[in-house]
């Protein structure tokens, strides 16, 4: 008696899988389908991959939805995948993740104090950290003054220069004043290095007043 059940329910199991079909989703597919989720939101991020078990289906038409969401390195995806319009299964996975941008870098050591030129420097795709401050256009480094030492090879941040001193400490200029109906020039000496639109203290020559004022250009700051 007990072999017949045995038999009856060996017999019972085959014919209920062999009545419903059945396919497999790889891991490598549900990357696949993550990866191309994440290149809508940006080119510049890259996932990296991992291991991810295969997943078992009933047979029919696939439909997915898939929504992200993004911290600096980590991205993570709600999957909800429907066969024949009906949700069959719902998972989340997420994914470490790498991002690449293109960035100026130097071709050579700069010192402090250099200006930057086009030939010390070009555009170049590369991966980047969490620190902001990447500079993307060349155009926005040439003619600056390096502030550190900038290493061959290195990415070039905002915070590595700054606008050239264009008034030194101890440069004779011209501190001008004007307002409404009224225009005022003497002579002055700088009392620290500036760039244009910086704020520097003026010492006027007449009076021996010391004053603050903004950098113009070469010759002159202005007293507000």
């Amino acid at each position: 008696m007990k072999k017949i059940q045995m038999l009856l329910a060996i017999g019972f199991w085959i014919l209920s899988t062999s009545c419903f079909a059945f396919q497999t989703i790889s891991g490598s597919e549900i990357f696949d389908l993550c990866k191309e989720e994440i290149q809508k939101t940006s080119s510049k991020i890259t996932l990296v991959e991992k291991e991810i078990p295969d997943i078992k289906l009933p047979d029919g038409p696939l439909t997915f939805k898939i929504k992200h969401f993004l911290s600096y390195d980590k991205a993570i995806f709600d999957i909800e995948i429907s066969v024949d319009n009906k949700p069959v299964k719902r998972m989340k996975v997420n994914f470490g993740t790498k991002r690449y941008c293109d960035v100026v870098v130097s071709l050579r050591e700069i010192r402090p104090g250099e200006i930057m030129k086009k030939d010390d420097l070009r555009i170049e795709n590369m991966e980047i950290t969490k620190n902001i401050g990447y500079i993307e256009d060349l155009e926005k480094v040439i003619g600056k003054e390096a502030i550190r030492t900038i290493l061959k090879g290195e990415a070039i941040k905002v915070s590595y220069f700054r606008e050239p001193f264009c008034i030194k400490f101890g440069d004779n200029i011209n501190i001008i004043k004007k307002g409404k109906g009224f225009y005022v020039q003497t002579v002055g000496k700088a009392l620290s290095s500036g760039y244009a639109g910086k704020k520097i203290p003026v010492k006027n020559i007449s009076s021996n007043k010391i004053v603050q004022g903004i950098v113009i250009d070469s010759n002159t700051v202005e007293v507000k």
